[in-house]
Parts: structure tokens; sequence; C-alpha cells
């Protein structure tokens, strides 16, 4: 009887559980049943389950974890765009450190100490479009001009700049270029004040004397006649004479027109006496900055909004035909502009620290809200506790 080797070999093959050997086996030694034997084995590869192929591991062990491979990319991206609202925020706070004057960024942090008009000049424009307030003090000279090419910002973020720079339209200045309005007005001026001798001056020292003397008046008044006699006449002269130190320190102190010489004496002098009718922390932003910036222009000048209710002081503001026909008679006026004080030392502070901006035309300086709201709080608080 022959022995049938092929057979043999297949009976091994299967009861190591090998179906490829049996197949080789088979195809090796049974050469006849070929066509058969291939049809078999793509049987068994269907049927048979298939092991995962493993991939080569990664000399960085952190990247062999192939579950994890969706999870880190996510993380990835997320850190990317992590990082780069970090970057942009870095950014929009280092263009909100800047000045801007004729649609050019400048880096004046390094001149800040040394600026002859004082460091609360030059830091009222920070971070804002300065350029009426640099012209308007700056009209004859043209100094101020050669020290600014000494701290512009080369190749600027135009985005940023965009959003820092008022349009020109709405500024009223030709960007750019000088301005050919401005340029004879300041010629003939010039030449009008040095034709009569005149020049601009520090506050003289008599005017300076008798301003000092009103103050101590006032103090004066406020300890021996208003508080101690409770007089109704008392409060009348103390009204009058605070008015006055008003209109000579406020006004003048905080436009830097007292000293040239003590650039500090217009600040504390300046932010004293506009301090009874006025919060000077927001006045010097309000009507330095944004007034003379943008006189009458609704949308930029803040005191075209004031008191709309009342009193229209724009045509573009609401007209209320139950009030604003009697602005006609002086009586009207006078009655609702006596009131400016409460106004201004109450009702605006207040807006100004919840919406963050001065009748929603001139936010607060971006560099620092925090201590500017601050201060604004300090002398709400200071002012009525003063008074009552």
């Amino acid at each position: 009887m022959a022995i049938d080797k092929a057979a043999v070999a297949r009976k091994e093959a299967a009861l190591r559980g090998d179906d490829n050997n049996v197949d080789s086996v088979s195809m090796g030694v049974d050469g006849a049943g070929e066509t058969k034997l291939k049809l078999r084995r793509s049987i068994n590869e269907l049927l048979s389950p298939r092991t995962p192929v493993t991939p080569p591991l990664s000399p960085d062990p952190s990247l062999n974890d192939c579950s994890d491979g969706e999870e880190s990319l996510s993380t990835s991206s997320s850190s990317q765009l992590q990082q780069q609202q970090r970057d942009e925020d870095e950014e929009t706070k280092r263009y909100n450190s800047y000045w801007y004057i004729h649609g050019k960024a400048y880096d004046l942090a390094p001149f800040i100490s040394t600026h002859p008009g004082g460091e609360h000049a030059l830091l009222l424009a920070r971070g804002r479009d300065g350029t009426s307030l640099f012209e308007s003090y700056h009209p004859f000279s043209q100094k101020p001009k050669e020290i600014l090419k000494k701290y512009i910002v080369q190749n600027p973020n135009k985005e940023q700049l965009a959003r820092h720079v008022i349009a020109a339209e709405a500024s009223g200045w030709v960007m750019g270029k000088e301005d050919p309005f401005w340029e004879a007005l300041k010629s003939r001026c010039g030449a009008a004040l040095e034709a009569t001798g005149s020049k601009s001056t520090a506050m003289p020292w008599p005017y300076f004397t008798f301003g000092i003397c009103l103050i101590l008046l006032q103090w004066y008044l406020y300890f021996n006649v208003f508080l101690h006699n409770g007089s109704a006449l008392g409060g009348v002269a103390l009204g009058a004479v605070s008015w006055m130190v008003v209109g000579m320190y406020g006004h003048e102190g905080l436009h830097y027109g007292i000293s040239r010489k003590f650039p500090a004496i217009n600040l504390w002098l300046g932010g004293y006496a506009m301090g009874w009718m006025s919060n000077p922390f927001i006045w010097t932003l309000q009507h330095t900055y944004a007034h003379h910036s943008f006189t009458n222009n609704h949308e930029l000048d803040p005191d075209t909004q004031h008191f709309a209710v009342m009193l229209r002081m724009h045509k573009a503001n609401s007209y209320r035909h139950r009030l604003h026909p009697y602005l006609i008679h002086r009586a009207y006026v006078y009655m609702f502009w006596s009131q400016t004080v409460l106004g201004m030392t109450v009702l605006l502070p207040i807006k100004t620290l919840l919406f963050q901006s001065i009748q929603g035309t001139t936010p607060l300086a971006p560099y620092k809200k925090a201590s500017t709201a601050f201060w604004i709080g300090l002398h709400f608080v200071a002012y009525y506790l003063v008074l009552w």
C-alpha cells in the first residue's frame, strides 16, 4: 500500500493549526491540485481574523501612542490658537501705548520725562489720535516735528493703525501732508502776534497771587461762615469765590497755561480748582483733549452731548418738543446751566465708570483704564464728603 506523503504532511500541519503550511505543502507536493489549493487559501484568508499591523515604533515615545493622535492634534491646535491670541493681545497692548499724529504712530515713552509741557500733557494723547492736540500746542515752531521723527514706529501694523487714527473727514485734518488752511492760518496769526509784540507766556505773577488769595478766602468761607454759622450769604459768597477760582486756575491750569517752568503746578492747581465744578480726571479728557480736538463734532466731542434732555447742544441731538422751545428764554437756560455742577460731579462720573467712556464719544485711556477709574471714583467720594 502506497503512502500518500502529501496527505500525511497536510495532516501534521493541520494538527499544528498552521493553515498556511497546509497550503504550502499541498502546493509544493501536489502540483496537480494547485488551482484548488489557491482557492482554498483565499477562502481561509477571508474567514480567518486578521491581526492589525503594528507600525514601527518612533524614537520619540510620545509619538508611539496612535490612539491619542487626534487628541494630541487637537491640543496642539488649541495651544497654537491660544498663543496666537496672546500675541495679538500683546500687539494691541503695545499699539495702545503709542501716540498717533497725522496718521503715523510714534513711541514717545522715552520722551515723557523730558517733555517741556510736563508728563500729563503728553500722556493725555497716549493711545489716541493726538493730531489736533499736537498742532494746537505747537503752532509756531518746527522743533516738535523734528523731535517726532526720532520716535516714529517703522512699518506699523496697518490694522492697528486704522483702529487708532481718526479718519481725515472726521478729524478735519489733511492726513499725510500739510493742511494748507492750517498753515495759512498759523502764518497770518504768527505775523499778527509778532507785529504787536505779543507772545505766549505763563500766568503773570500778580494774577497768580490774586488766585492764591481767592483760594484762602474760599476755605475761610467754607470753615468759618458756611459750616459754623450756616449762613445763606456765606453759601452764596462761597459759590461766587469758588467759581472765580475755577475760572482762573481750573481752565488755565488744565490747559497747561499757569506755569512753563514747573508743569506740575498746572496739574495740581488746575485739578484742585476744576475739582469744585467737575471731576478733573474726566474733564482733562473730555475738554482738553476731546472738545479742543474735535470741536462741535457730534460724534467725537462729548461737550455736544451734555444734558441733551433739557438743553439741545447740537443740531444732531433729538429735538424735544416739550422742553427745547424754551431755550429761547435766558431764564430757562440759566436755570438748567446752574445745575451743571450736579451733572459734572455726579451723573457724568457714574456714567463714565459704568460705560468706560465719556458720553459715548471718548473712551477712557486704553492703557490705564483701572487707574483712571480709581481716581474718578476717589474724587466723587471726596467731593461729597467735603460738601456733606
